[in-house]
């Protein structure tokens, strides 16, 4: 099943637009993968499994909303 964009059966907060928006609100500082993850298992609505964050990860590098720096930490631009 896609989960890109909600659909009748996927809500906002399970698609990876919606879990692009609550990743972007959690990157403060420069993060690694792993620290995000962690705050991933914390604080997001919907339980994503690691595979989702790299494909959401990707999706928003794709379209310019996050950065990787020289130290390899995930920075927002």
């Amino acid at each position: 099943m896609n989960k890109f964009l909600p659909k009748k059966h996927i809500s906002l907060e399970a698609s990876y637009i919606g879990f692009g928006a609550e990743l972007i609100n959690l990157i403060v500082n420069n993060m690694t993968v792993d620290q995000l993850w962690a705050q991933c298992n914390i604080n997001c609505v919907v339980k994503h499994n690691f595979d989702d964050l790299i494909l959401t990860l990707d999706f928003l590098y794709t379209i310019n909303a996050i950065s990787i720096n020289n130290e390899g930490l995930i920075c927002l631009n």
